[in-house]
């Protein structure tokens, strides 16, 4: 491969490759390594490998058949050439979105409205999932590797931030923060009042004259919006007068315990801990959750303890209730918007040179 210090790795990647098509080396319809072989070959991630591959597909350059891999499309030299030599300078309108673990539907429509909007204004965006505070500096390594123009960051379950993001905001990088804000430094961010989310649950119930409430939720330790919903529906209960609840009205799972491994999608069954809080419970006529997932399983495990006479609230819009009880509202915290208003103040910020904004969407409460 040509040494070019002066392009990004994926660049030099297609660079070699347009070579190999340009020689006669890969000929049309020539079936090209996978982007696990190409990650190896050149030491690179698999993701700036895939980027590679994906632009010259994109530039048409090369094709994709699902099942059996991708292949060198038929076309001329003179239109090869115009893509073999690229500009240095010249960067792909590509957006980073890096993400923690989030409840299944809440995070497809976050994504969904992150990607609609992004599409609408002309780019392109990937993604990488990370497993832990740890992993995020990696992760930031490989989507920067790219390059990419700019990140959305979804918020971790730590009180600080990683230093690189840190550093990233500092030097005024495109850089836009889901679901949590700096303190000290003017950065994008893009969130909802989650406190107010965990108090509209709160006020539901008071409201419907229920009083043996329980919550089901994650440590408040888990993301800072997990903390202040608790914290939320803790003074929601106070402004009600009723006392907020003790330990024994609350269970705690961490977010492991509901999902399988790998930890890309939610367990099948209802686990143990959920049915043996509402089975020791009887008193109970109402249970909050803090997030849509956890209300499936509640709702589930009621149906088969035959407590319909629980009343439901979460904060997120539920799914998947075949043959649970349906919950009665939920709190619409818009993640669509939010992901929608992140890419755009992330594009202002790109495009426009705009200054630092911090947006917050209002939650309201969605009855059933």
């Amino acid at each position: 491969m040509k040494s070019n210090g002066k392009l990004p790795l994926y660049s030099q990647i297609q660079l070699n490759m347009s070579e190999k098509i340009t020689s006669g080396e890969w000929p049309a319809h020539y079936q090209i390594p996978s982007e696990k072989e190409i990650g190896e070959q050149f030491g690179v991630s698999r993701i700036t490998a895939k980027n590679a591959v994906m632009g010259l597909v994109n530039e048409g350059l090369l094709y994709r058949h699902r099942g059996k891999g991708t292949f060198v499309a038929e076309r001329k030299r003179a239109e090869i050439t115009e893509i073999v030599e690229p500009e240095p300078e010249k960067k792909k309108k590509i957006i980073g979105f890096m993400f923690h673990w989030m409840e299944v539907h809440y995070g497809a429509q976050l994504f969904a409205g992150v990607e609609t909007a992004l599409n609408e204004l002309g780019y392109l965006v990937i993604y990488k999932r990370v497993a832990s505070f740890e992993n995020e500096s990696q992760a930031l390594r490989e989507l920067l590797d790219v390059p990419v123009s700019g990140l959305i960051v979804f918020a971790n379950s730590e009180e600080h931030f990683n230093d690189d993001i840190i550093r990233l905001a500092l030097n005024k990088y495109p850089l836009v923060l889901v679901e949590k804000t700096m303190r000290d430094i003017r950065t994008n961010s893009v969130y909802c009042d989650t406190e107010r989310a965990g108090a509209l649950m709160a006020e539901y119930l008071l409201n419907k004259g229920l009083r043996e409430i329980g919550l089901i939720t994650y440590p408040s330790s888990f993301t800072y919006g997990v903390k202040e919903r608790i914290f939320g529906f803790q003074a929601g209960l106070v402004n009600g007068g009723v006392k907020p609840l003790s330990e024994d009205g609350i269970l705690t799972l961490r977010p492991n315990d509901l999902i399988m491994p790998g930890w890309a999608q939610p367990r099948e069954t209802v686990p143990d801990s959920i049915v043996e809080f509402i089975k020791q419970r009887p008193q109970l006529n109402a249970i909050a959750t803090v997030d849509a997932l956890l209300a499936r399983f509640v709702s589930l495990a009621c149906a088969q303890l035959n407590r319909r006479d629980v009343t439901i609230v979460c904060c997120d819009e539920p799914s998947g209730y075949y043959g649970g009880i349906v919950p009665a509202a939920y709190v619409d915290q818009s993640p669509q918007e939010l992901g929608r208003r992140s890419a755009k103040l992330l594009i202002d910020c790109i495009e426009q040179a705009a200054e630092p904004q911090t947006i917050k969407v209002d939650p309201k409460i969605i009855e059933i």
